[in-house]
C-alpha cells in the first residue's frame, strides 16, 4: 500500500454507519412516457425513521456482508446487488485513493415492496463511502452516478421530503412537512414495479398540483399562525386520488396484487371513529414514524416483543461522558447518536460531557457524577482501543464494585455481526460504583447505535421480560445500606 493511501487508510480507520430509510410515496401521478421505455413522473414523496442500516469499514479486501430480517432474501444474488453496484461505480468516480471496504448490509425492509428499500441501500452506500474515502465529489456528479443506479437512487440520496419529476432525477424540496404516524402491513408478496407499470390503462395523466396549507382548525391569523404547512393537492379529483391513495398506479397494483383489499379494509377498520392516532412532530425531515408489523397475519400481536406492557416505564437519569482529545460539541455524532436514542426512550438526560483522554480527569468525572442522586447511569464513548491514549477501561474499571463481564461479551457479538473480527480491537466495558451503572463504549457512532439498540435500550426499560437493570436499580447499594445499620 502507498504511504498515500496508508495515510487515507489510517485516517479512515473507524467505521461509518449510513441509515436507508424507507421511501414512502405519497403521491404518484403519471404524465407520460419517454421512447427508451422510462415513465415520466410527478411524486410526493417523504422518508420514515425506518429502514436498512449499512456499515463501512476499511478492510485488507472488499467484502460484503449481510444480516436482518430479510438479509437471507439477497443472499446468493451479491452480484446483482445495487450496494455493490454503488460501490464500483464510485470506485471507479475516485480512482486509486477507493481503498478496499468490508460493507455490512443490515436488511430490515422487504424485498420488492415498494418502499424504495434497493435504491435506498445503493444510496446510502455513495453516501457511506464518500465519507470514508475521504471523496470531494461535487453534489451534481454524486447525482449523476445516484441515476445510473436506478430512476429512485436520486432522491433516496437526498432522503427528505421532496417533489420529483421526470423520471425521479428532478427533485424539488418540500419545506416543514411534519412528522406523522404510518401503519405499513405487508403480506411479504413481492409485486413487480415494471409489471405495475406495463398495465397502466392511461400514461398521460394530469401533473400533480400542490398548494401549502394550513391545519383546518388553526384559530390564529395567517400571518402569526406558527402550525407547519402542509403539502395539498389541489382539484377536486386530484385531492381525492392522493389522499392515503397510489395515484394512477393503483389499479394496476390492485389488479396485481389480490392483498391490496384486505391491507385496505384493514386500515379502515383501524381509522374508524378516530382509531388512527395522527401523531405531530417537530421533525424537519418530515419523517413518519413507521409502525412496521411486517407481515398481514401478526397485525393484532404486541409489536414489542420481551416488554410486559401491563408495567409503567420508569424513566432513568443518565449522563453521557466522550472521551476524546479532539472532539467538540459541534463534532461529537458519537455523543448525540446517543443522546437521541435516550430522549427518543423518554429517559432523563442529566448532563453531558466531554474529557480529554486522561485517565485521571475521566476517573474524576465519572466518580462525581456517581455521586449525583440524579444520575442512575452513566455510559462514555470513546478510548476503549488499545493505543496509548486509549485508558477509558483503566479509568473506569477501579471504579467499580461490581464487573459486568456480559456486557462485553453480548456487546462484542453484536458487532461481529456489523464488523467482523475487527470488533476485537474495542475494549468496551461495564461495571456497578456507588449504586450508578456504568458503561464504557467504543467510540464510533455505530458503536453507540449497537450498544443501545442491541442492549441499553431493553436493559433500561422496566417494562422488559424476564429481567432488566431498572427493577434492581433500588437494591444497588444494599450492602451499603446493611453495613451503615450494623
Amino acid at each position: 500500500m502507498s504511504s498515500e493511501n496508508r495515510s487515507h487508510f489510517s485516517a479512515s480507520c473507524s467505521s461509518i454507519t449510513e441509515e436507508a430509510r424507507a421511501k414512502i410515496n405519497l403521491a404518484l401521478h403519471v404524465t407520460g412516457q419517454r421512447p427508451d421505455g422510462y415513465h415520466l413522473l410527478d411524486m410526493l414523496v417523504t422518508f420514515a425513521d425506518h429502514g436498512d442500516r449499512l456499515d463501512f469499514v476499511p478492510s485488507p479486501t472488499d467484502a460484503f456482508t449481510l444480516s436482518g430480517r430479510f438479509g437471507g432474501t439477497l443472499a446468493g444474488g451479491s452480484g446483482t446487488n445495487l450496494v455493490l453496484k454503488a460501490r464500483d461505480l464510485l470506485r471507479a468516480a475516485i480512482g486509486p485513493l477507493a481503498f478496499p471496504v468490508r460493507i455490512h448490509l443490515e436488511k430490515n425492509l422487504p424485498i420488492a415492496s415498494g418502499i424504495g428499500g434497493g435504491s435506498a441501500d445503493a444510496a446510502a452506500t455513495l453516501r457511506g463511502l464518500t465519507r470514508l474515502w475521504g471523496a470531494t465529489l461535487p453534489e451534481e456528479a454524486l447525482a449523476a452516478l445516484a441515476l445510473k443506479l436506478g430512476a429512485d437512487v436520486p432522491m433516496c440520496l437526498e432522503s427528505r421530503p421532496l417533489i420529483a419529476r421526470g423520471i425521479g432525477e428532478e427533485l424539488e424540496p418540500v419545506p416543514e412537512l411534519p412528522a406523522f404516524a404510518m401503519v405499513l402491513a405487508n403480506p411479504l408478496k413481492g409485486v413487480s414495479t415494471p409489471e405495475v407499470f406495463r398495465r397502466l390503462a392511461e400514461k398521460n395523466n394530469p401533473a400533480l398540483s400542490l398548494a401549502l396549507s394550513r391545519p383546518r382548525d388553526c384559530r390564529l391569523a395567517r400571518g402569526d399562525c406558527c402550525c407547519p404547512q402542509r403539502p395539498r393537492a389541489a382539484g377536486a379529483r386530484t385531492r381525492a386520488r392522493d389522499r392515503g391513495d397510489l395515484g394512477d398506479v393503483a389499479g394496476p397494483w390492485r389488479a396485481f396484487d389480490p392483498h391490496v383489499r384486505f391491507r385496505r379494509h384493514l386500515f379502515r377498520h383501524l381509522c374508524d371513529d378516530g382509531g388512527c392516532e395522527r401523531r405531530g412532530g417537530s421533525s424537519s425531515r418530515g419523517a413518519p414514524r413507521l409502525v412496521f408489523p411486517g407481515d398481514g397475519n401478526g397485525f393484532g400481536r404486541r409489536m414489542m416483543a420481551g416488554l410486559d406492557e401491563k408495567r409503567p416505564f420508569i424513566a432513568v437519569g443518565i449522563a453521557v461522558l466522550t472521551v476524546s482529545d479532539t472532539r467538540t460539541p459541534e463534532t461529537d455524532k458519537s455523543g448525540d447518536t446517543l443522546v437521541a436514542r435516550i430522549m427518543e426512550a423518554g429517559h432523563r438526560l442529566v448532563d453531558r460531557g466531554i474529557v480529554p483522554d486522561d485517565r485521571a480527569a475521566i476517573a474524576a468525572r465519572v466518580k462525581a457524577w456517581t455521586e449525583n442522586e440524579d444520575i442512575d447511569v452513566v455510559i462514555t464513548t470513546g478510548g476503549t482501543g488499545f493505543t496509548g491514549r486509549d485508558v477509558t477501561p483503566e479509568a473506569l474499571e477501579p471504579l467499580f464494585e461490581k464487573r459486568m463481564d456480559g456486557f462485553s461479551a453480548i456487546f462484542h457479538r453484536i458487532s461481529y455481526e456489523k464488523i467482523g473480527t475487527a470488533t476485537i480491537q474495542s475494549r468496551a466495558t461495564a461495571g456497578v460504583a456507588n449504586a450508578t451503572f456504568i458503561f464504557g463504549l467504543p467510540g464510533s457512532p455505530g458503536a453507540c447505535r449497537d450498544a443501545w439498540d442491541g442492549i441499553l435500550k431493553g436493559q433500561l426499560d422496566y417494562r422488559s421480560v424476564p429481567c432488566n437493570f431498572v427493577e434492581i436499580m433500588p437494591r444497588l447499594d444494599e450492602h451499603l445500606k446493611r453495613g451503615a445499620t450494623k
